[in-house]
């Protein structure tokens, strides 16, 4: 599965390096001085644009999944996915805006610099919240190979989780 979800991107990082012997990425990069900066101008090519489709794909899929689990967790971890969700809209909001406006507006691309606040926003997940704590993962695994059923349920008596042990029995 990983091999699957990293060949394009794989492809589109060796397409970069030599993207002078086929123009299927960059197109006619040039140095311009703009002011004090210092920037690359450039027309895209079209594996670019398969590049940019494909990585908002994949970015997307992680968001959605990261709300369905906002949506599912227990309170004590939707502390930890507001983090996961805020770390990752900033490079999303950068790189849009970059693609977006590049001609115009947006000739900077602030999309590292995102990416670095982000990575500090992860950081502090980690160290803050044990993010990467197994506990969640292992308890999650050891509810549903339970062979007995577990049911939970809130004041009104309505149930909120079943494992599947106990959604089979419901079957019945």
């Amino acid at each position: 599965e990983f091999a699957t979800v990293s060949f394009i991107p794989l492809i589109t990082v060796v397409l970069a390096l030599i993207t002078e012997k086929h123009n299927l990425f960059y197109i006619n990069p040039k140095l311009v001085q703009v002011g004090p900066f210092l920037l690359i101008e450039k027309d895209w090519g079209w594996w670019f644009y398969i590049h940019v489709i494909y990585s908002y794909i994949l970015n997307f899929t992680g968001t959605i999944h990261l709300f369905d689990a906002l949506r599912k967790k227990e309170s004590v971890f939707k502390k930890q996915i507001l983090l996961w969700l805020s770390a990752i809209s900033l490079p999303w909001i950068a790189n849009i805006a970059y693609v977006l406006g590049m001609d115009s507006f947006m000739r900077l691309d602030f999309t590292n610099t995102a990416f670095a606040f982000s990575s500090l926003i992860f950081s502090y997940a980690v160290f803050k919240y044990g993010l990467f704590d197994l506990v969640p993962t292992a308890r999650d695994l050891v509810i549903d190979s339970m062979a007995n059923g577990l049911l939970v349920l809130d004041e009104k008596i309505r149930i909120v989780f079943a494992n599947p042990a106990a959604a089979e029995m419901l079957k019945n």
